[in-house]
Order: C-alpha cells, then sequence, then structure tokens
C-alpha cells in the first residue's frame, strides 16, 4: 500500500492506516488497515479508471447496498461513504486512480460442502437473484464475459482440439438468445466460488467485480466450473445445487452446456497464459462433464 494511497485514507476519512496487510482472500490491489483504536477496515485500489470503469463500481456499490438491505440470508460488502457521502474517491488529481473503503468482514473459506450445504447455497443464490430481478443500472452489462470467444480463441480451440467434440456448443459461446431460450433475466454476481465468500452467518458475498445482468442458470454453470472441486464431484454439485434453487428442468438442461462453453473458453485463456497444468485440468474436466452427462 503505498503512500499516496494511505495519504488519500487519512485525508477523506481521517484515518491514520496502519498494519496494511494484503488478505489471501482478496485479489491484488486490497489491503486490509487497521485505525489507531485498531479497528480493521479494507481499502481497495482501481487503477488507471475509463468512465465505464466507474459506472461499473457504481453497479459493484448499489448492489452490495441493495443485497444488504433486502435479504437476511446472505449480506455482502458494506462500503464506506465520507461525510459528504461519497464512497468512491480519487486518490490524488490528475491521475485516474481511485479507492473504495471498506469494512472488513471475517472471512471463512470452505471448499468441500455437504449435500445440504450445497442445496442450501442453491437457495441463498435464488434468493438473490430474485432480490435484483429489478435491479437496473446503465453501468450494468450483460454477463457475455463467461462464455464469449474471439476468433483468435477460436482458432486455439480448433487446433488443441482437432477430432471436434466443441461444435455443438459453439452457439453457447456467443451471447444468449434469452428469450428464445426461456430464461429470466437478473443481476448475477457472475464469479460465485469459495474464494469469493465466506461461510459465516449469514454467507458474505464479496469481489462483486464481475457483477452482470445474466440468468441464474449462468451463475450456476459458472459456480459449478470454478468451484475448486474434482471434476468427478460436479455431477453431484450440479444436482444439490439446482434442487436447492428450484431451477425448472427445461433450465437444467442448459447447465452442462454452458459449462462445457465456460470451459472451453477457459481453456483457450490457460493457453495464452502457457499455463500446460491448467489446461490439462480444464481438458480433464470438459470430458468428465461430457461422460457425467451423457453430452457429445
Amino acid at each position: 500500500m503505498n503512500n499516496k494511497l494511505m495519504t488519500a485514507v487519512g485525508r477523506d476519512f481521517g484515518i491514520k492506516a496502519q498494519n496494511p496487510q494484503q488478505p489471501e482472500s482478496y485479489f491484488k490491489r486490497v489491503w486490509k488497515i487497521e485505525d489507531e483504536s485498531g479497528k480493521e477496515f479494507i481499502v481497495k485500489l482501481f487503477v488507471d479508471q475509463t468512465e465505464q470503469d466507474l459506472k461499473h463500481h457504481e453497479v459493484e456499490i448499489a448492489v452490495a447496498s441493495k443485497i444488504n438491505s433486502k435479504m437476511h440470508s446472505l449480506q455482502s460488502v458494506r462500503f464506506i461513504p465520507d461525510k459528504s457521502g461519497t464512497v468512491l474517491h480519487r486518490v490524488n488529481a490528475g491521475h485516474n486512480n481511485y479507492y473504495v473503503l471498506m469494512d472488513a468482514h471475517p472471512i471463512i473459506t470452505k471448499t468441500e460442502l455437504t449435500s445440504d450445504e450445497q442445496r442450501n447455497l442453491g437457495k441463498v443464490m435464488a434468493e438473490m437473484h430474485h432480490a435484483l430481478k429489478d435491479f437496473h443500472h446503465k453501468g450494468l452489462t450483460l454477463a457475455t464475459y463467461m462464455r464469449d470467444v474471439s476468433e483468435k480463441d477460436m482458432d486455439i480451440i480448433r487446433s488443441e482440439f482437432p477430432d471436434g467434440g466443441y461444435e455443438s456448443y459453439i452457439k453457447y459461446m456467443k451471447p444468449l438468445d434469452y428469450k428464445e431460450l426461456g430464461l429470466t433475466l437478473t443481476t448475477i454476481q457472475g464469479d460465485w466460488h469459495q474464494q469469493n465468500m465466506s461461510f459465516t452467518q449469514p454467507l458474505f458475498l464479496f469481489d462483486l467485480d464481475t457483477v452482470s445482468r445474466g440468468a441464474g442458470v449462468e451463475e450456476i454453470a459458472r459456480t459449478l466450473t470454478h468451484w475448486g472441486i474434482k471434476p468427478e464431484e460436479i455431477k453431484d454439485f450440479y444436482t444439490n445445487l439446482t434442487e436447492g434453487y428450484g431451477l425448472p428442468e427445461h433450465e437444467k438442461q442448459l447447465v452442462a452446456p454452458l459449462m462445457i462453453a465456460q470451459l472451453y473458453r477457459k481453456y483457450a485463456e490457460f493457453n495464452e497464459y502457457n499455463d500446460t497444468q491448467s489446461k490439462d485440468e480444464v481438458k480433464r474436466k470438459i470430458a468428465v462433464v461430457k461422460e457425467d452427462f451423457d453430452l457429445p
């Protein structure tokens, strides 16, 4: 945490930041600090922000506030305004670096969930989607980042999978026709997995960078592909998560194809990083999901 940021926190909130640390459970450019009394806060820095970036941060702030005010089974980050009510602060004049100050929250991570915990997670997810169904904001965009595959990435997929197998999923590697598929739009967190939540009571959801407009089935597919479990455990997680969510049967049929589309995109991403180990893991996930869900 650099001196300019510490100075900005003091300027805007009167806090003399002490003992800055980067928590493992948060992304880079996030620090836990203490004031002189020992009270803990979280500071998150945003670098080189565009107008669209700033609009999205407004979405994050509004979504967190909506969750905290409308839900009992789930809470989210509490952004702290200064005396003027401003939440998003410029670090220093002449630069497009901004920050937010948040209350610190205990982070209890858990990867292996019981069947009941998986069902409860689905129930809470459905409650959040219902609470945010009518939420709209000019900075809110569709959840296309989950599956959208560029032509460059498509070339990678064709090259890396010469025997095919991806053709049936190309239609899911682009924006969905929600109306045609019979899907209801809502606001989704977009990256809901064990590293972005805390198993406190109530559950706590943070890292809202990927909040977007989408369908519940997209959130479920993303959670299943990104949760840190073995590929062979995905099917049982799917059964419990969709049961707790109360997902309609026609939407259940979309979960596995959406998972596979997301995994092909992820494979292309890891290929660009030259991350062979992760590529192999994703390839195995694709094979297991296809087999377990009886897909081509």
